[in-house]
């Protein structure tokens, strides 16, 4: 399994040698295999990050009382 960033004729020969790429190539079944494990486990943190970002964005901050706000309210410290 090898990542391959960068165009030239070297990285051209070794991307042909290879049988299979989504990002990754790969020259066999267990090293394919891995390599959509990783571009699975990459797309899943993603879409968790995207959903993050987007409850951050759009969830109404509660704002805190202060110390005097809470002793009118309650009567206590």
């Amino acid at each position: 399994m090898k990542l391959i960033i960068g165009e030239g004729g070297w990285n051209l020969l070794e991307r042909i040698s290879y049988h299979g790429c989504i990002g990754i190539f790969f020259s066999d079944t267990w090293t394919g295999l891995l390599a959509y494990i990783i571009f699975g486990a990459i797309c899943i943190f993603a879409i968790i990050g995207l959903i993050s970002v987007i409850a951050l964005i759009f969830h109404p901050r509660k704002k805190r009382m202060s110390k005097e706000e809470k002793w009118l309210k309650t009567g206590k410290l």
